[in-house]
């Protein structure tokens, strides 16, 4: 229960915090353009940014902000694919799929929500190309900060994104012939 506490608050926070960002972007967004977005853009834009949030907070920020120190010594990067299969030994098979599956499932909404924010996105290999440079990204930062850097995580991520982009496709389907998504 206490976990479950320790999610919520995190998620209220994240959430809130996600808000108190997005607001002024929506402002000057309002400021530019000299007129407000549909609703549903803004929807679209608020969860990506708290996508976004979600995503620092779970692979960066909760070392950052629990102030674990880096380690002296680093283990070297793993850049072999599929190396939590020989996880399943050390860990336990229900650690290892759990992990492999949260990070497929953490950037599933990032295959969903960007390429209805951004419409040079809606190409996979563009979007793969975005999200993968990000996640290359975040790998490198995570080694500098103690943690591990896995290609498994970058595979990982990439699924998921490929994931979330099946289900934009299947509601690009469903919803084309409606007069709002052509503004979505």
């Amino acid at each position: 229960m206490r976990i479950f506490a320790s999610y919520l608050e995190t998620a209220v926070f994240l959430g809130l915090a996600a808000l108190a960002l997005y607001v002024p972007a929506a402002l000057l967004i309002r400021r530019v353009r000299g007129k407000g977005l549909p609703w549903h853009r803004h929807a679209v834009f608020f969860f990506l940014v708290a996508t976004v949030g979600i995503i620092f907070f779970a692979t960066i920020g909760s070392s950052v902000f629990r102030g674990i120190p880096a380690p002296m010594y680093r283990l070297p990067p793993n850049l072999i694919p599929f190396m939590w299969i020989g996880d399943i030994g050390r860990v336990g098979a229900e650690r290892a799929v759990t992990q492999w599956i949260s990070n497929v499932l953490l950037f599933l909404p990032l295959g969903l929500l960007l390429p209805l924010a951004i419409r040079s996105c809606r190409r996979l290999p563009r979007l793969l190309a975005l999200v993968g440079a990000g996640v290359l990204i975040i790998e490198c930062f995570q080694w500098f900060i103690g943690r591990s850097a896995d290609i498994d995580d970058l595979i990982a991520n990439l699924l998921g994104t490929a994931l979330g982009y099946g289900l934009f496709v299947l509601a690009r389907r469903a919803f084309q012939h409606r007069p709002w998504w052509d503004r979505v």
